[in-house]
């Protein structure tokens, strides 16, 4: 399988193809939102119609108001994250794949412009060991070490975040990620401080089969942040780590 099913499915969104978009969903589809300040798990009818419902009303075609942040994939993963003056600053659709259909995806959408779709939240049970890992993996980034942070992937992870210049396949390069970020860190904490650190609301949601989405808002500095985290086995399998907003400038001077 190459990586031409999801960069397909993306063309497909940016074209407007809501009937061609159908066919690349799994039946037993599961999503997790976050828009509007609320977050829901939907299932595949719930979770279908809002991604046709963007479609027809992001006005793709207009690239004075439709600017494209990130669209990086693999053949199990990709990360389309938009930005529209009219529609939302910031949106980021991460998509996961199991037997050559979309199985997985997490969508989130800061200061929509308008009313979306009514969620029709539902009720899942949490993974608590995905829950799990991703505590010890929130803990392990504090060590600042990327030795002990990288521990928490599996040998053939990938991570795909707009913070590294390509995606990152495999603990090797994902610890070289990990190792330019935590040089940086300092003049980052440095960057954040000389403003006063902003209140940062977080929250994160699990849903069986290994599936975390965190959400993180600093409304203070205009940015945004959402990681997806596939875990399986005790092991990070896959991350999108995705930044909005004006820090991203700054992350990028700062660790070029």
């Amino acid at each position: 399988m190459t990586n031409h099913f999801i960069r397909e499915h993306f063309h497909k969104i940016l074209n407007k193809d809501t009937d061609g978009i159908l066919t690349d969903f799994d039946t037993n589809l599961v999503s997790i939102v976050h828009a509007e300040g609320t977050s829901a798990t939907m299932s595949a009818s719930a979770a279908i119609l809002l991604i046709k419902r963007l479609v027809r009303e992001i006005p793709f075609g207009r690239k004075d108001d439709v600017h494209i942040l990130v669209n990086r994939c693999t053949p199990d993963y990709g990360v389309l994250s938009i930005h529209s003056s009219s529609f939302a600053p910031f949106l980021s659709y991460t998509c996961i794949v199991k037997n050559g259909k979309i199985a997985y995806y997490t969508l989130y959408i800061y200061n929509p412009k308008r009313e979306l779709l009514p969620f029709t939240d539902t009720s899942m049970k949490t993974d608590r060991q995905a829950k799990k890992i991703f505590r010890k993996h929130f803990l392990a980034m504090f060590t600042m070490n990327p030795d002990v942070i990288t521990k928490d992937y599996e040998d053939s992870a990938v991570v795909i975040t707009n913070m590294a210049k390509t995606i990152c396949n495999g603990k090797k390069e994902i610890h070289s990620f990990c190792s330019s970020l935590m040089k940086s860190s300092g003049a980052i904490i440095r960057h954040i401080s000389i403003r006063g650190f902003p209140r940062i609301m977080w929250k994160t949601t699990s849903v069986p089969d290994g599936i975390l989405f965190l959400v993180c808002e600093a409304k203070a500095m205009g940015t945004v942040m959402t990681e997806t985290y596939y875990i399986k086995d005790g092991k990070i399998q896959f991350e999108s780590s995705i930044c909005g907003g004006r820090m991203l400038k700054t992350l990028h001077e700062i660790m070029k």
